[in-house]
């Protein structure tokens, strides 16, 4: 993921917005959470349960 994010490719990807870029979320989906230490872009563990749950909100 982290080449993926270094690289820039993702920049120029079709569904940016016009005025700036977003990387995605990266799910993580599983009941144990990992260390994943600190990354420039962001990374969100959960159940596709809490997930639903965080959307719904």
């Amino acid at each position: 993921m982290r080449r993926t994010y270094n690289s820039g490719e993702w920049k120029s990807t079709p569904w940016q917005p016009p005025n700036r870029t977003i990387f995605p979320y990266v799910w993580i989906i599983g009941a144990a959470k990992y260390n994943v230490g600190e990354r420039p872009f962001r990374v969100y563990q959960a159940s596709v349960d809490e997930m639903m749950a965080r959307i719904k909100q």
